[in-house]
């Protein structure tokens, strides 16, 4: 216990700490009704100015540059960097898709909160121009042979079979005409297009239902296909069981609720689509849903912790008190300072943020703690016999300057964090150093009012007497030495378990386990090699893009890169502009049907198709074999009917022939649109996903392995920046975040650590009680570092703030007991003050109480977060009430003790207007005889005048 000070050995400190109180106990009342307003205003203020920031963008500093690259990225366009995706699961495309449209036709319409709903891809508007996605040496070709239907293709009634095999015939002789090479080569096409239509008409007088097209020589397979290719796309995986539907959230809001009203309506609308798809699994992830559900569990988690840690708190201050009335004075006391704090919040910050979220429950820990000390001291000073204004004084003059330098030690701690480049951690170092001022402000002002009014008429006979912790008092003062050894070795043999602790950086090891956003974006990647994360590199033309794409995807840790170029005709427009317009003039007059097939004479077409046989008897080419054998074969076939099924089989034949041709031509025009292609022919959704409205290119580059975990994170990124150092998106994001997060706690620890040296000198002017001093954060951190490791317990973003907290809260204990030893330094060998001792249980088991509660929550990153402090905080508690109080008794042990003066000459004290009284701590309660315990009441109970006299009772 801290001895009285007189005025004449007062410091400046104590000065002004004596006259405010003095002033707050002697007009408690208006005291209270002003600081009482106050919070009652802060509530208010807070209620309407403060906002939320629930996306991690917003914990990290604008001005560094890989968020300056994603600054960029989201300017260029805009919020649709990051979708929720609902993915659908069933055991066949068809199942699948069926629900992709239900549930996309359901999303697209509720345009209030859902934009960029993309679930397939409509090609309709390319399909019209699919021609010009063919080669200008293809185009020439296609142009070569409708020139040689150009008189069918104005008058399409003229062709006939008879027509089309003179056609051919005719062309067959003009190639032999030509020389021996020439003529070869020119025939050979002409012998395969005679032996495709000879089979045709065999096979179809053999079996009328089998019809084989003739044409296939004239049309170029890779036109054929050119229409199939640009069917619409669904989001499906290779093997057509998983679908996806990605969509932007409208409606976001200013709280922690962020995009939750959107998110929550679109598992309303998967459960009702769900029912009538009951083949299919819906289920919904992606990066804002991932925020969602972890600010949620967060927030339900830090509203239930705040209230386990303030009943907790409660509760362990009543067992501390012996009583109900002062702890729950001086949970008012924090109610109040809690209340300012967030007005400071809301007013120095303006908004909390994914980190300072938490700050709430940490505070209801932390700053009890000041009142807990200044109760414990108040409380000895009734037992003296003080009344309670005169007690409040002497409380507030001799004990304030210890809990000033506690505090401002442990504001200094977490004010350092506004020195670290992570904008997250510095706003978490300026609320919590802020709300720790503020609430020793409280104690200071509040407390005191609060005791004065609460305990006027209250007799000192009525005060209870806390805990005085004797056995280990005694075991520190009496066997300091073996303390000392046992504590050092105990503690270094902890802290060789230290080297076993890692740093996670895997943000999913964070979330609530089994959550379903979580769980889905794993069978994403099992299922269909598919990522939640992936790089962004933007480029300014279609050609870097496929420049780029081919570097990316030639690297080892890329699975695959999605962007919209190779969408887009290959070949440049000029190149095949004037051939796709020439198609499409010739195929303009097409019409819309065939006409009626004419009859055909069937003596007429055998004569045509015997000149061809005779043309082919002279020529040893394989194609021209196969096409007399062919004629042969029909010939044969043919004249074995009689004329009228003759003529029925060949009109029917010329009629699916004039057809099949027709819808050919038909099938060529409506993909010779001759209108150039844009990103405009594209669905806007897909569009905006990947070129800017000024013109940016994106592409989305995939790993071949799941990033969440850092080696290959690092991997993939080191690949990705080797091809553009530009890059960013979301893994990049994390990566640097997290890098960043790590090295901003670690420079607060360590500049906390600075700092609150730099404190303790100036406070103590001697190096060796400040090192006593610093101690325990410093060797209660290594042992907590030591029993994470034994515990098999990492480090990761969430807990990492234990670094410069442990400092900061720490250094209370060794500050307390250093005052507390510098304050009876006549005393003879060191023996700690009960109060002393009690006030640091009672501060320590608070505060882990306080981070104890968040070990409530389901999200592991608070669970963690709560686990490690409570650890923290503990481990600096052992150093500070067992190492640091048997070391001084040892440094103390030759120390002689000054005996008090039992009595005081009254009119003396009096005149110099001070409370003078012996010292309990000097009568050894556990040594001295009860004759010579010596109470001293400071004038009646009864007076409400602190300079009334005192009368001493023996």
């Amino acid at each position: 216990m801290e001895g009285h000070v007189s005025a004449s050995r007062r410091g400046i400190v104590e000065t002004v700490l004596h006259a405010t109180t003095r002033l707050v106990a002697k007009f408690p009342i208006f005291t209270l009704a002003v600081c009482l307003g106050l919070a009652a205003a802060c509530v208010i203020y807070t209620r309407d100015h403060l906002s939320f920031k629930t996306s991690r963008a917003d914990l990290i500093d604008p001005k560094t540059e890989y968020h300056q690259r994603w600054i960029n990225y989201t300017r260029e366009f805009g919020d649709v960097t990051e979708d929720m995706i609902v993915v659908v699961e069933g055991s066949d495309s068809a199942t699948v898709t069926a629900a992709l449209d239900d549930l996309g036709t359901r999303m697209s319409s509720e345009t209030e909160l859902y934009k960029n709903v993309l679930y397939k891809v409509d090609l309709s508007h390319l399909r019209q121009k699919a021609l010009q996605y063919t080669s200008p040496e293809q185009l020439q070709m296609v142009l070569m042979q409708l020139d040689e239907f150009s008189p069918l293709l104005k008058q399409f009634e003229l062709l006939t079979l008879k027509s089309f095999i003179r056609e051919l015939r005719l062309a067959l002789e003009r190639a032999a005409s030509q020389p021996a090479e020439i003529a070869q080569m020119a025939s050979e096409p002409l012998y395969g297009q005679l032996a495709i239509l000879a089979g045709s008409l065999d096979a179809y007088s053999r079996d009328q239902r089998r019809y084989n097209s003739p044409w296939q020589a004239q049309m170029p397979s890779e036109l054929a296909q050119l229409e199939s290719v640009f069917r619409d796309r669904y989001l499906l995986n290779e093997k057509g069981t998983m679908g996806f539907l990605k969509a932007q959230p409208m409606g976001t809001t200013s709280d922690f609720n962020g995009s939750s009203p959107s998110i929550d309506r679109l598992r309303e609308v998967i459960a009702e689509v769900g029912q009538r798809h009951p083949k299919t699994r819906l289920s919904l992830t992606g990066i804002p849903v991932l925020e969602s559900d972890e600010m949620r569990s967060s927030q339900t988690a830090m509203f239930y912790a705040s209230i386990l840690s303030f009943l907790g708190v409660a509760a362990l201050m009543v067992m501390g008190f012996k009583g109900l009335r002062y702890p729950i004075l001086g949970n008012l006391v924090l109610l109040v300072g809690m209340a300012w704090s967030f007005g400071f919040t809301t007013y120095a910050v303006g908004h909390l943020n994914i980190l300072s979220v938490s700050f709430a429950a940490m505070l209801i820990g932390i700053g009890i703690d000041y009142s807990t000390v200044y109760l414990l001291r108040y409380l000895e000073c009734r037992h003296e016999g003080l009344n309670a204004e005169a007690a409040v004084i002497e409380t507030g003059t001799s004990t304030g300057p210890g809990i000033l330098t506690a505090a401002l030690s442990s504001s200094v701690a977490f004010f350092c964090a506004m020195l670290t480049d992570f904008a997250g951690v510095a706003e978490l170092g300026i609320i919590a150093g802020g709300g720790i001022l503020i609430c020793t402000v409280a104690a200071f002002t509040v407390l005191p009012a609060v005791l004065v009014v609460a305990d006027r008429h209250r007799g000192g006979q009525a005060i209870p007497q806390p805990l005085q912790s004797r056995w280990l008092r005694m075991l520190t003062s009496k066997y300091p030495a073996v303390v000392t050894v046992a504590s050092s070795v105990v503690i270094g043999g902890i802290c060789t378990y230290a080297f076993r602790v890692q740093y996670d950086y895997n943000l999913l090891n964070l979330q609530a386990q089994g959550l379903e956003s979580v769980e889905v974006q794993k069978r994403i990647f099992e299922q269909s090699d598919n990522s939640l994360l992936f790089a962004v590199s933007l480029a300014d033309s279609p050609q870097q893009v496929l420049e780029l794409k081919q570097k990316f995807e030639a690297l080892p840790t890329v699975h695959h890169v999605e962007e919209l170029a190779a969408i887009l005709p290959r070949h440049a427009a000029e190149d095949t502009q004037l051939l796709v317009q020439a198609v499409y003039a010739q195929l303009a007059a097409l019409p819309a049907r065939t006409q009626t097939a004419a009859e055909l004479d069937p003596s007429s077409v055998g004569a045509e198709l015997e000149k061809v046989e005779k043309a082919l008897r002279s020529t040893a080419s394989p194609a021209g074999v196969a096409a007399r054998q062919q004629i042969g074969r029909f010939l044969d076939q043919l004249s074995e009917k009689d004329k009228e099924d003759q003529m029925q089989l060949l009109r029917d034949y010329q009629s699916r022939f004039s057809a099949d041709l027709l819808t050919r031509l038909q099938s060529l025009a409506s993909i010779a649109s001759p209108e150039p292609v844009s990103p405009a022919d594209l669905t806007p959704a897909l569009v905006g996903r990947f070129i800017s409205p000024h013109g940016k290119w994106l592409l989305q580059v995939y790993p071949k392995s799941q990033i969440w975990d850092i080696q290959p994170l690092e991997k993939f990124i080191s690949d990705v920046r080797s091809v553009d150092p530009e890059a960013t998106g979301t893994p990049l994001q994390t990566y640097e975040a997290s890098k960043a997060i790590k090295h901003s706690y670690e420079t607060a620890g360590l500049y906390a650590l600075i700092a609150v040296t730099i404190m303790l000198l100036v406070d103590f002017r001697n190096l060796r009680d400040c090192l006593l001093a610093l101690l325990p954060p410093v060797a209660g951190t290594a042992l907590m570092f030591g029993v994470l490791g034994m515990l098999e317990i990492n480090l990761n973003p969430a807990n990492l703030i234990v670094l410069p907290l442990v400092v900061g809260l720490g250094v209370d204990g060794g500050v307390h007991v250093i005052h507390d030893f510098r304050s009876r330094l006549q005393s003879g060998p060191y023996k700690p003050s009960a109060s002393v001792i009690n006030a640091m249980i009672v501060n320590a088991t608070t505060t882990m109480v306080g981070f104890g509660s968040m070990m409530i929550a389901a999200h592991r990153g608070l669970y963690s977060l709560g686990l490690v402090l409570t650890i923290g905080v503990g481990t600096c508690l052992l150093v500070s009430i067992i190492l640091v109080p048997a070391i001084l008794t040892i440094i103390s042990r030759n120390r002689a003790a000054v005996p008090a003066e039992p009595y005081v000459h009254v009119p003396d004290a009096q005149k110099a207007g001070e409370i003078a009284f012996p010292r309990m701590a000097d009568l050894d309660h556990e040594e001295a005889p009860d004759a010579h315990v010596v109470r001293f009441l400071r004038g009646s109970e009864d007076s409400a005048d602190p300079e009334s006299g005192f009368r001493a009772v023996g």
